[in-house]
């Protein structure tokens, strides 16, 4: 497969504060910079933490909100038409992080405040539930497959996800800096279509690959002709 080699560094700017997420109009160019659509009445709330889950071929990004009492939903299976697909209310009693993928269909979140661990369940991709692990369970220091944990007081680990400044430096046309996110607090990368997914305060920024867009697109076609 013939892969055209460009460069994407995202880096921690030292000296860049303001936020420019939106498409590049600088000319053509390598990357599309976003950001995705959401409810207006949850888009000044604080997001804490977002899981990439991918279910029956589709992929969904989870946006944790109003300290864990809700969860946006966006279908992010086309990077050129991502969309908001549900925002849901759940039972978690407090702000939580993503740790660990339960088999395919479930994650393991930890709360925050230290009161322990609870399941996601996305089986149902627009309905997710929290259930509640029963019993004072702490954070996993290992994972048993899928059937369970070890955990271990002395060891618990609560993820803390400091903010910085996040650039788009592009390479292979112009040299550049495409656009500048601060306060980014996570990052997650889906490697299919090259897309870059960015977490601040109210928003969710995608950086698209429009090279490796066209790829997995065609690897998709070649696929369907082989069927």
């Amino acid at each position: 497969m013939n892969h055209t080699v460009k460069s994407i560094f995202l880096a921690a700017a030292v000296s860049f504060a303001s936020v420019n997420a939106q498409a590049s109009t600088l000319g053509k160019s390598d990357f599309i910079v976003q950001e995705l659509p959401t409810n207006p009445q949850l888009a000044q709330n604080t997001n804490q933490d977002f899981l990439l889950h991918e279910n029956n071929g589709s992929s969904y990004l989870y946006v944790e909100q109003q300290e864990g009492a809700v969860l946006t939903i966006f279908d992010v299976t086309d990077p050129a038409h991502m969309k908001l697909a549900a925002s849901v209310r759940t039972e978690a009693h407090g702000a939580y992080d993503f740790v660990s993928p339960i088999g395919t269909s479930a994650e393991l979140i930890m709360f925050r405040d230290g009161s322990g661990t609870a399941v996601l369940d996305l089986r149902k991709h627009n309905a997710p539930r929290v259930v509640a692990i029963q019993g004072p369970a702490t954070a996993p220091t290992e994972m048993l497959g899928t059937a369970g944990y070890l955990s271990s007081m002395q060891h618990a680990y609560f993820p803390v996800h400091q903010a910085r400044d996040i650039q788009l430096v592009e390479t292979s046309l112009t040299p550049r800096v495409v656009t500048t996110v601060s306060e980014v607090t996570r990052q997650i990368n889906r490697s299919e279509t090259g897309t870059v997914f960015l977490l601040n305060t109210g928003k969710v920024i995608a950086i698209r690959r429009l090279d490796a867009e066209r790829e997995y697109a065609n690897e998709q076609e070649r696929l369907r002709d082989n069927d």
